[in-house]
């Protein structure tokens, strides 16, 4: 359930397939035609969308074709305040790097715009961490600390 004041609602609702034009990023005519899926199917379930997960949509990776299948599936994102910042500096590693090209670059950036003028967000970040901690204190943990991936990590 979604609390009034934890999250602020989309300042629009649908996505404009304009957006993800072939002409301002290569090989989107599959893109294209699932987003045009996305506008004709509408659902009320709710993701949370992380930053890499946001990226796929505005840059070409492996994960790309998944989280457009995502999107089709759930249309409407929640996202936290923070997360344009965090595009932005995974877009301009992209550009220093050279894997998107200024034109791409200047064109993922607008298309970010659009995308985060239709998605829920997360605003009363001390409210969401509190909860989180105590939901951490209540419930166990999926993988257990001395799963071999966890200590891997540490």
């Amino acid at each position: 359930m979604i609390q009034v004041g934890i999250v602020t609602p989309p300042r629009k609702t649908g996505f404009s397939i304009g957006i993800f034009s072939r002409d301002r990023v290569p090989g989107t005519k599959k893109r294209n035609a699932v987003l045009k899926a996305l506008l004709e199917e509408r659902e009320r379930m709710v993701r949370f969308w992380d930053t890499s997960a946001l990226v796929t949509l505005l840059v070409d990776e492996s994960q790309t074709d998944y989280s457009l299948g995502s999107l089709v599936e759930d249309q409407e994102m929640l996202v936290w305040c923070l997360i344009r910042v965090e595009v932005m500096s995974a877009l301009c590693c992209c550009n220093r790097e050279g894997v998107l090209a200024d034109v791409d670059f200047r064109h993922a950036k607008a298309r970010l715009t659009t995308i985060l003028e239709n998605v829920y967000e997360i605003k009363a970040i001390e409210a969401v961490r509190d909860r989180a901690c105590r939901l951490l204190e209540v419930h166990p943990l999926r993988v257990p600390l001395t799963h071999p991936r966890t200590l891997e990590a540490m």
